[in-house]
């Protein structure tokens, strides 16, 4: 079984998007193509069900109702399994009570257990508050679980998207989400705009990330759903050249994964000089995502993994001749 205890899998089929927000961490658009192969999804789900603790499954993007069947085959599969099903979507399906039912009522026959609505003034742009309201209605009628996200800034603001959901934004769970400077992010969003990292989003251990893996459209495996960990150099590997049980082994059990679980991204960066970090633009006062991001995304964070085992190794080398061993 897993040491890290994976409760749930980020199924993220596509990036493909109807919308294209300013702030997506993952440069999700409508010409943004590709998708994970269905049998391929459902075959990993069944595997991780088999070497795992998993519980939940949710699928996300990009927007998943832009291939409604996808998620409809998704939610039967794990209706026969000892799992719950979530949606994560930006509402654009629900332009109208009747075509909100017809997209969710075969999904709430097949045990949908819950919906996530991201919107936010990012979202606002592209998606009226009409058709989030006629989602969370929907939902609401059809006795699916129904909760928000929304993506924080200085212009975005939770109490607005409240206000503009009315009467539907009451009794409604909500989870803010800072706006971070990755992907279009990165380049669409002003500085001044995006709130500083709190205490607590700084010089954590992976560890409590590290609850969620996530397969994206290429079957590329990832030990987290945190914005930073979708970056190349920190995938686990790439499903079904390697299997689930396989790919969960090595999170376990490799240096690079066992030590962002442990201390996170800031201890890599204790080994790295202010000059490296600047220039890849790595701040202990940033946001841990993000600093993982820019450390793995530059090649620094491989650097600094390899400074940081050649120390472990060189301590552990001082205890064995103290106490005689070597």
């Amino acid at each position: 079984m897993d040491r890290f205890g994976v409760r749930n899998l980020a199924l993220i089929p596509s990036w493909e998007c109807d919308i294209a927000c300013h702030h997506c961490v993952f440069n999700s658009s409508p010409r943004t193509k590709g998708r994970l192969d269905l049998v391929q999804a459902l075959q990993f789900i069944d595997e991780l069900i088999g070497c795992s603790s998993i519980e939940i499954v949710t699928i996300s993007g990009g927007e998943v109702f832009v291939d409604h069947d996808y998620v409809l085959a998704v939610a039967q599969h794990c209706a026969k399994r000892p799992v719950n099903f979530r949606i994560v979507t930006n509402a654009s399906f629900a332009v109208s009570d009747e075509a909100a039912t017809a997209q969710l009522l075969p999904l709430c026959d097949a045990g949908l257990h819950s919906i996530c609505v991201s919107w936010d003034r990012f979202h606002e742009t592209f998606i009226s508050a009409e058709r989030v309201k006629t989602a969370i209605r929907t939902c609401r009628r059809l006795g699916i679980t129904v909760e928000m996200t929304c993506v924080v800034s200085r212009e975005s603001r939770i109490e607005d998207a409240l206000a503009a959901l009315e009467e539907e934004g009451y009794e409604l769970r909500v989870v803010q989400v800072k706006a971070l400077p990755i992907g279009r992010g990165a380049k669409k969003l002003k500085p001044e705009s995006l709130f500083p990292a709190s205490y607590w989003e700084r010089g954590r251990a992976c560890r409590s990330d590290f609850d969620t893996i996530a397969i994206v459209r290429d079957g590329t495996v990832y030990p987290c759903c945190a914005v930073g960990g979708f970056t190349d150099a920190i995938a686990l590997g790439r499903y079904p050249n390697e299997s689930a049980a396989g790919l969960l082994a090595r999170r376990r059990d490799s240096f690079k994964w066992s030590m962002l679980a442990a201390r996170g991204p800031t201890q890599l960066m204790s080994c790295a000089s202010a000059e490296e970090l600047a220039a890849v633009g790595a701040d202990p006062a940033s946001h841990d995502c993000v600093n993982c991001h820019r450390l793995f995304s530059s090649g620094l964070g491989a650097t600094l993994v390899d400074r940081a085992k050649s120390e472990v190794d060189e301590t552990a080398m001082r205890l064995m001749k103290l106490s005689g061993v070597a």
